[in-house]
């Protein structure tokens, strides 16, 4: 849906309000979400077009999360699914911590702070 405004075109898109939260990969790569029912996606914003599609399970209320040239999905049953940016899908790794998700990841430097229902950690390589 184009909108005008002092005489430019933008375009519009419209998402559903059933993902968690969008993360940028990159320009060249799009923009990946996570839907509340675990499938992720990838869209190009500029052309309004769905790159890619999976599902990788669980349910989410935390956004996802970029870093060190990956984007972090977390579950609100604590599985942590890791997946490159790019324009076509790959899962590089898939982690879990008891009790869950439903806070966003915090990044600090090198460390990731992930607070589950009972616990805060800090995961940092040494």
């Amino acid at each position: 849906m184009p909108v005008r405004q002092s005489g430019k075109a933008y375009a519009v898109q419209s998402l559903s309000r059933d993902y968690a939260g969008v993360v940028s990969g990159g320009r060249d790569t799009g923009n990946s979400m996570i839907g509340d029912t675990g499938t992720a996606s990838c869209v190009d914003a500029k052309a309004g077009q769905q790159v890619w599609q999976e599902w990788i399970g669980g349910e989410y209320s935390a956004s996802p999360v970029s870093a060190d040239g990956k984007l972090w999905f977390c579950s609100e049953d604590g599985k942590t699914t890791v997946l490159k940016p790019r324009r076509t899908f790959e899962k590089l790794a898939e982690n879990r911590l008891d009790d869950g998700f439903l806070a966003s990841p915090a990044i600090a430097g090198k460390a990731f702070y992930l607070r589950t229902r009972t616990h805060v950690y800090r995961i940092e390589e040494k």
